[in-house]
């Protein structure tokens, strides 16, 4: 079955009104009961075909971590909008995703995981619960979910990771990409390279520009526009913003750096060390420019109307 992948990083504020409606659930998988929390609107018409967002946690996060980290924007969203969309956040093992790099300390590589097995399992499994279009999925990560989200679908928009260096893509037909990233990230920098947590090593990815370029070619884009500056919002969080489109793609690729942003959400309530993490912009809610993203490919195509 061909998939159409488009993944990214995001988050927003919590919002209680949504939080009893978002629900554990497990399947086997590979000799392994693995967990999810799927999200439900209660305006959902499974007698209409829906669609899907997939949400893949950073390392060291639980899935109940990813729900707050976004602020679950993604559940608001959906609700608000009345689109016929239902929202899921799996678990990767021991907090962790197989994301094709080489991580010996990684639990899910060490076990050789196999991650794409699971979410493609799981999205098959959700057209069969909720009739959802599994050929049309929106898939986001942060960190590690990221690159898992490469590893999926060898085509994203991420945020905060680029591709794992070890992970072959070849990809056979076009895939929206939005990347986000920070220029000042002190765990996954623009050029790439070898990671590191402090003394821990994260594994070898490509630069950002070479992870571009793989999309830039796959979707027959010409050439690049200018960059656009958005809008300093926020002047006291010391970062701004700029976007760059491929131009003429068969698919958008596209590219935010937040200048003087770090391994952060944008817009995010939460905090972060900043001597761990680096500065997390207020200029943008990367949430909402995510599921406007998402939205700008056809999700809600099938909205629920009156």
């Amino acid at each position: 079955m061909d998939k159409y992948w488009i993944i990214i990083f995001m988050l927003i504020i919590i919002n209680p009104i949504v939080h009893a409606q978002t629900i554990l659930q497990t399947i086997p998988y590979d000799n392994l009961d693995r967990s999810y929390r799927v999200f439900v609107p209660k305006h959902y018409d499974s007698d209409q075909t829906g669609q899907l967002i997939i949400v893949l946690h950073g390392g060291g996060m639980t899935s109940l971590d990813m729900l707050n980290h976004t602020g679950r924007r993604f559940n608001m969203g959906v609700q608000e909008q009345e689109l016929n969309v239902i929202v899921v956040y799996p678990s990767g093992i021991k907090n962790g995703w197989n994301d094709g790099r080489i991580r010996d300390n990684l639990p899910a590589y060490q076990d050789n995981i196999d991650d794409v097995g699971f979410l493609l399992t799981l999205a098959d499994t959700l057209a069969t619960d909720y009739n959802i279009d599994a050929n049309n999925l929106f898939v986001t990560g942060f960190s590690n979910g990221a690159g898992m989200s490469y590893r999926l679908a060898c085509a994203i928009a991420p945020v905060a990771n680029m591709m794992a260096s070890t992970l072959p893509c070849e990809p056979d037909s076009p895939v929206a990409v939005l990347s986000i990233m920070g220029d000042e990230d002190p765990i996954v920098p623009l050029e790439g390279g070898d990671l590191f947590f402090g003394e821990i090593p994260l594994g070898d990815v490509l630069s950002l520009d070479e992870t571009l370029t793989i999309w830039h070619e796959t979707n027959n884009c010409d050439g690049y526009a200018e960059p656009i500056n958005l809008p300093d919002s926020d002047p006291d969080d010391e970062t701004t913003i700029s976007i760059q489109n491929a131009l003429d793609c068969d698919m958008p690729v596209s590219s935010m750096v937040i200048h003087g942003g770090g391994h952060t959400w944008a817009g995010s309530e939460l905090y972060v060390p900043i001597e761990d993490y680096g500065r997390m912009s207020r200029d943008i809610n990367a949430g909402d420019a995510i599921l406007s993203f998402f939205m700008d490919l056809g999700l809600g195509d099938m909205s629920i109307t009156d």
